[in-house]
């Protein structure tokens, strides 16, 4: 009877989530995306790739980009890596990022419209709570239908990520499939218009089965000329074991990212029109070889007259190859209300005179 049970309540969340998924709007504004929308892996998918950090989405058409820039192996395989990652955009800035448009660095978090309780299970599925993974995927939060088949749980996800309020309610504990809980208690600034805000909690601690944990500590950055915080980024991973990294920043940005002995460099330019807003141009390695990276300019018209806007249409490896990326317009769902999708048409290995086209 058990096991019957659990199934149902498995089904039940799958039913939600898929039929959530089908009738939201994507957007700036929306912290769940559509199927067309998606960024990070999904274990559904396959993807194409002409180099072991590139991904490209079939189904949407987004270009993705994921390092793990620095790596510190630790007790009981509590590791510290830090991972970056990309997702070209759909013609619009999301968020003001400190790494740069389309890249996320962070240790996970948790989104849910401002005007909602962050504990409260009682809404509908257009309003649950959102868990954002390093890599840019996010999974909605749905009930836990039987909470002590979860291990107490208030919350689920279809990828059996659980999570419950902490004890003094301001934030979750989110635990992973292997054990791993991540409480995420830092409250960053909310993002998306005005109206349609959505707050933000971002990664504390982490603590592994056996009881090692890693600390993070948070920062808030300025832009010169910009008034105001205009951002919120990780400072310092302290581990129980004594490792520890520090994140650097200068003008609003990321600068460099230490472990003590070794040194990654970050260069950062203004996006053209919006001096809030920043593009990663170049990451150097320890070894003094370089990632660099170019972007199509924004786009003055709405809705814009070329694809690609603000997206990457550039990168240079470190051993001087390079690889260029063309996009397109695509309509997924004719008649509907989600907006025309940004998709990468083709992509070139020049080095190679090769051309890819989806």
């Amino acid at each position: 009877m058990k096991l019957a049970r659990y199934f149902k309540q498995i089904l039940a969340i799958s039913f939600v989530a898929f039929f959530a998924a089908c009738v939201y709007a994507d957007g700036v504004n929306e912290p769940i995306p559509s199927y067309y929308q998606e960024a990070g892996v999904s274990r559904n998918r396959g993807y194409e790739n002409q180099h072991a950090n590139e991904l490209i989405d079939p189904f949407t058409g987004k270009l993705q980009w994921h390092y793990t820039d620095l790596f510190i192996p630790g007790n009981g395989g509590l590791d510290i890596a830090v991972q970056r990652s990309y997702s070209s955009v759909n013609e619009k800035i999301s968020e003001r990022s400190p790494y740069g448009v389309g890249w996320t660095m962070h240790f996970g978090r948790i989104l849910r419209r401002a005007f909602i309780g962050l504990c409260d299970p009682n809404q509908p599925a257009s309003r649950n709570a959102v868990l954002e993974l390093p890599d840019g995927s996010r999974q909605m939060l749905h009930p836990a239908l039987a909470n002590a088949s979860f291990g107490g749980a208030l919350f689920i996800t279809k990828n059996f990520w659980r999570g419950k309020c902490n004890a003094q309610q301001n934030g979750l504990d989110m635990t992973s499939p292997d054990g791993t809980t991540y409480e995420m208690t830092s409250g960053g600034y909310a993002i998306g218009d005005l109206g349609s805000e959505q707050s933000t909690y971002y990664t504390t601690r982490i603590i592994d089965r056996n009881g090692n944990t890693l600390n993070i500590a948070y920062t808030t950055l300025s832009i010169p000329g910009i008034l105001g915080s205009t951002g919120f980024a990780v400072k310092t991973i302290t581990a129980s074991d004594g490792r520890v990294v520090t994140f650097n920043y200068a003008n609003g940005v990321l600068a460099s990212i230490s472990d003590g002995t070794r040194v990654w460099t970050y260069i950062l330019s203004n996006v053209v029109g919006y001096p809030d807003q920043f593009n990663l141009d170049e990451v150097r390695r320890p070894d003094g070889n370089s990632w660099k990276y170019q972007y199509n300019p924004p786009q003055p018209t709405t809705p814009p007259a070329a694809p690609g806007a603000l997206s990457m249409k550039k990168v240079t490896y470190p051993t001087g190859g390079t690889f260029d990326y063309q996009y397109d317009f695509v309509n997924m769902v004719p008649g509907s209300f989600l907006p025309v999708s940004t998709v990468v048409s083709c992509w070139r290995r020049c080095a190679f005179d090769s051309v890819y086209r989806l």
